[in-house]
């Protein structure tokens, strides 16, 4: 209750339901210049890894930053970019489902939509590295929340803009990392999965957009055989119980997930 006290009197009243207008955010310059101490206070409890196991210490600072929006002043003495890897981390790494959501969504809000060409090349890296490693449940559950992610704000972006850039071709380059993986079964968790299948539905409409002419694969019928296979593998139908595919419309409902390793 403090803590929404609080926000409502930095941040302002919620305009909507989801709190995305931005009357409800503040730049991150401005935000410092008023509680500059809070600057180095965030930075080094984000850098604790011990900090990423209490949920609900860790947890009001990024709700804090999602309010923020980084500020481009060159010469920012409170450069909120530092917080991105750092905020990065606990989604990759934290136990516990909760804090891993809250990090996504505090990621997304603070990324510039300048840098989101330089995620995607990141993105298909990690793949590399899901083929070629036994990534734990906890990494592959913070990399597929925040594919997701991304993949939505490129369907908003490419909605608004019809402008062709490097990101098309990494947006293809991931569309095919994913088939793959579906195809080889790289990943067989049905929660996990579930938020890829979200993510290569999104991806698929983005590029749709975009008027690509390569050739894709039917999205319902991939789906189809992942979810046989996973019934054939006694994985369990629950996992899939969530999923919903209504024609033009894809959603994945996630539970608070915690992966213990």
């Amino acid at each position: 209750m403090l803590l929404s006290s609080l926000i409502t009197k930095v941040f302002g009243v919620k305009r909507n339901r989801l709190d995305t207008d931005r009357k409800n955010r503040m730049s991150s310059l401005l935000f410092f210049r008023k509680f500059p101490s809070l600057y180095s206070f965030i930075q080094q409890q984000l850098e604790s890894s011990e900090s990423h196991s209490q949920l609900l210490f860790i947890n009001p600072i990024l709700i804090i930053l999602s309010k923020l929006i980084i500020s481009k002043n060159f010469n920012n003495i409170y450069d909120a970019n530092k917080f991105l890897p750092l905020i990065e981390n606990i989604i990759y790494n934290c136990h516990d489902g909760r804090l891993r959501r809250q990090a996504v969504h505090t990621y997304c809000r603070l990324l510039p939509s300048t840098s989101y060409s330089n995620v995607l090349a990141d993105f298909n890296h990690r793949f590399i590295e899901i083929e070629t490693k036994m990534a734990k449940l906890n990494y592959l559950h913070g990399f597929a929340m925040i594919l997701a992610k991304i993949a939505q704000e490129f369907c908003l972006l490419t909605m608004n803009s019809s402008t062709e850039d490097l990101s098309t071709v990494l947006l293809v380059e991931l569309y095919e990392n994913l088939i793959k993986i579906f195809k080889n079964q790289s990943i067989l968790n049905g929660i996990i999965l579930g938020i890829l299948h979200q993510a290569h539905y999104r991806i698929y409409l983005c590029l749709k957009l975009r008027n690509q002419s390569i050739i894709f694969k039917d999205h319902t019928v991939i789906l189809e055989e992942n979810l046989i296979k996973l019934i054939d593998n006694n994985e369990g139908q629950e996992a899939y119980s969530f999923y919903r595919f209504n024609g033009s419309n894809i959603s994945a409902h996630t539970q608070y997930v915690r992966f213990d390793e």
